[in-house]
This record gives structure tokens, sequence and C-alpha cells, in this order.
């Protein structure tokens, strides 16, 4: 396979069909060509090659997906460690999706560990308020899904997410006391769908870099027009430490929101804020109260960016900011700036 970046700065997967050394040519499935980024060198890398001179590092493995006559497959691999292969036990789960719930309500789930799975740990798209999960170890997660756990209005509490290849936690429920590390996409957070009670609290996120990748994003529509299709409101974020995140809180579209007593770090050298308002001209955040933060910035003129345009009852105050507000109108008061 052929692994290409294309359209929004997502990644394909694609067969190789053809290959002309003399021509240094491949010839692979097709991606309409208007997604990739031509005007660039456009990088890509080799994946699940028979080649076996391609597996060059521990780790490495080549999987045949023709099944020989007892029909098993063979598998080439290159052991991370000292012990014999062949007398290990190499398991892969069948399913995309660990657990789906479906339309299934009242259900706990309580001390999983779930890994390996190439689109979700969890996954719903109803509502599901008396869902519950929690002191879940969720590892290695993601390729194709949404994300590791995608549920709206559960409660997910005291879990570790680690090493994802998606988003982290998709929801819009009582989101408490959990531990993500290494996430691709956004950490925690919701689009579109949600209509209010939001409670992310007392959650730490370390290495949320991906493309896109934000730490704690929430988006309504609020579009003048649409009414409250898909309108987000009454979303508390509380005492979370964001660390080495590209954005740690970005909003859009949402009404009624406060952000208190959180640490917020935006990574060194992604130039960007610690909250960041998108598009406020044409789909407007409303009453936003910004207090007793922690704001790290790597982006002038201010830590919280919402383009020159103010956010209709915006209230900062009592924050440590690395660097002035700048253009942010509103109640702003009491905030110390340290450069």
């Amino acid at each position: 396979y052929v692994i290409l970046r294309y359209a929004n700065s997502l990644v394909a997967y694609k067969k190789i069909l053809n290959f002309v050394p003399a021509d240094s040519k491949l010839t692979f499935e097709w991606v309409d060509k208007n997604l990739l980024y031509l005007d660039r060198n456009n990088k890509y890398a080799i994946f699940n090659s028979p080649i076996t001179s391609m597996l060059d590092k521990a780790g490495e493995f080549y999987f045949n997906e023709t099944a020989e006559p007892d029909k098993r497959h063979k598998i080439i691999l290159w052991p991370l460690n000292s012990q014999n292969p062949n007398n290990a036990v190499i398991s892969i789960p069948l399913l995309s999706n660990a657990i789906s719930l479906g339309s299934y309500n009242y259900i706990d789930f309580d001390g999983f560990l779930i890994q390996k799975y190439n689109s979700s740990a969890f996954l719903s798209e109803v509502q599901t308020e008396t869902v519950s999960i929690r002191n879940t170890d969720v590892r290695r997660i993601g390729g194709s899904g949404s994300a590791a756990i995608y549920v709206a209005k559960a409660t997910v509490e005291n879990n570790t997410l680690n090493d994802i290849r998606t988003k982290g936690i998709f929801g819009d429920g009582l989101i408490r006391n959990n531990t993500l590390t290494n996430i691709e996409g956004v950490g925690i957070g919701a689009w579109y769908y949600g209509k209010g009670y939001v409670r992310v609290l007392n959650n730490k996120l370390t290495n949320i870099v991906g493309v896109h990748s934000n730490g704690i994003t929430y988006y309504g529509d609020l579009t003048p027009g649409t009414g409250l299709k898909g309108a987000m409101f009454d979303i508390l974020i509380a005492g979370n430490i964001v660390l080495n995140s590209r954005t740690p809180i970005t909003l859009q579209g949402v009404n009624n929101v406060t952000v208190y007593n959180n640490v917020l770090q935006a990574g060194a050298g992604t130039g960007n804020t610690a909250i960041a308002i998108w598009k406020p001209e044409t789909n407007p955040t409303t009453n936003l109260n910004v207090i007793n933060n922690v704001l790290i910035s790597h982006y002038l003129p201010n830590p919280i960016s919402i383009y020159g345009y103010a956010v209709s009852g915006f209230v900062a105050k009592n924050n440590i900011e690395s660097l002035p507000l700048g253009q942010a109108a509103g109640d702003v008061a009491n905030n110390i700036y340290t450069a």
C-alpha cells in the first residue's frame, strides 16, 4: 500500500497495483487528484510491502492478504524483543469497533482494557444519558474511526487514553477526570449535534499536536437564519490541564460558555493561542466567560483569538496570561500579563 497525504491533511491508504523499478513508478488505486497536494513535494510512505528487505527495524511486519491453503494468513515479523514469534500468540480484532452501543441505554462500563481496534473503543451516535464509561484504559485506537470514545450525553470519567490515531473523547455529557496523551485528533469535543449541558472537568491532556488537533473543541451552529440547528450551549470547561496542544481550547457558534480555573499551554512553535474563537463574524460565540485561568500562548497579539470581532457578552477576569489580550473587547479586568 502507498500512504498519501490528501484533502484537508488526511491520510489515504491505497493498494499498489504495479511497480516499475526502472522508471521509479508506482501505480495505485484511484484517488481524486484534486484532493492531492500537487503544489508541493507530496511525500508518501509504503505500508505492508512484500519486499522483506524493507523490514529494517524492530516492530515492522508484513501481512499476506492471500490466505494459505489452511485459510490462515502468513505474517513476517521483526519482533520488538528477543521472543521467538513462532512461539508467541499474535492476535488482531475482527471488528472495527470494540463496543457498539447502538440505541441501548442503562449500561455501565468499568475497568476495561481496550486496544488495537481500527475505529473506536466505544461508539454510539444516539443520546446515551444513562451510559457511563469509567476506569477504562484505551490504547492504540484509530486510523479510520470518528473517535476512540464516541458517545452523546454519556458520563465518561477516570479513563486513560494513550496513543490514539483519531479523536480522543467525542461527546457532550459529563467528561471528568480523564487522562489523554498522544492524541492525533481533537482531545475532547463535539460539534453540531449537541443541545446543551456540557461539563468538561479536571481532565489532563498532553501532546495533542496532530494537524487540526486541538485540546478541547466545541462547535455549534448559531448562524443567523438557521435558528438553533445544531446549537450547543451551557458549557462548563473547568479544572483542566492542557499541555503542548496546538490550540488548547477552540470554540465556534456556542452560547453560555464558562472557561474557569484551567491551565492551557499552546505548543511551542505552533503559532497558536491558548483559546481561539472561530468564525466570529458568521457563526458567533456568545456569553463567554474566561475566569481564573493560566493562558500560555505562542501568538501575537492575544491569547484569546477573536479576529477583531467582539464576542457578545465576553468576560475575561483574573487570568494569568503570557501575552496581553490585545484586540479582545468586553469586560476585561484584573488580569496579570507576564510579557
